[in-house]
């Protein structure tokens, strides 16, 4: 039997619910191909799996492998982050993609600040 299945089942049918049936089975999982335990299989994926994919939730569109998600979120252009002037007191959140024109427009004030 599969290890934490308490399921009481008729001989004749053992087989088929140890391989296909039964939720304590191992599946391996289709991004990282470990197998893990068949109730278990939709959280690896979406939370353990490193290589599940991930569509970057701040807009620009990539997907990336969930192992890569860290790194994408220090280089994503659509990601919000604080003006560099934020210590002087610019109280902005631009795009990283923006943060050249941000600079640009409030050079005079960044100065002054």
């Amino acid at each position: 039997p599969n290890e934490g299945c308490h399921e009481i089942i008729v001989l004749q049918d053992l087989k088929e619910h140890l391989i296909q049936q039964c939720n304590f089975r191992k599946e391996q999982c289709q991004y990282c191909k470990q197998p893990v335990i068949s109730i278990n299989l939709k959280t690896h994926e979406k939370v353990d799996c490193p290589n599940y994919p991930w569509i970057c939730p701040y807009g620009c569109m990539q997907m990336i492998l969930m192992k890569e998600a860290e790194d994408h979120v220090l280089v994503c252009p659509e990601m919000e982050i604080d003006c560099p002037y934020k210590m002087c007191g610019c109280p902005k959140k631009i795009k990283r993609s923006k943060l050249l024109e941000h600079e640009d427009i409030f050079l005079r004030e960044h100065m002054l600040q």
